[in-house]
């Protein structure tokens, strides 16, 4: 019996399944300001879910982190 391949396996095809940690946190090319870490802690539950969500949109955790600040920021100083 022939069964289709779980995309989530650590065995799958890389473009099929998710992102190490390592490739997620790459930097993306910026120009050249200089940048800091930032460190939060999040549930486990929607860790997954973002890790899923970078997967499947092919972007950096970072990206996303970054794009959701500045949304955020501008929404409020919008509202101000």
């Amino acid at each position: 019996m022939v069964t289709k391949p779980d995309p989530t396996s650590r065995f799958a095809r890389r473009s099929e399944r998710p992102r190490s940690m390592a490739e997620t946190m790459t930097p993306a090319a910026e120009p050249a300001e200089p940048t800091r870490q930032l460190t939060a802690r999040i549930p486990e539950s929607l860790h997954r879910e973002i890790r899923q969500y970078v997967a499947a949109h092919d972007i950096t955790v970072q990206d996303l982190v970054r794009s959701a600040i500045v949304e955020a920021m501008n929404s409020r100083r919008a509202d101000d």
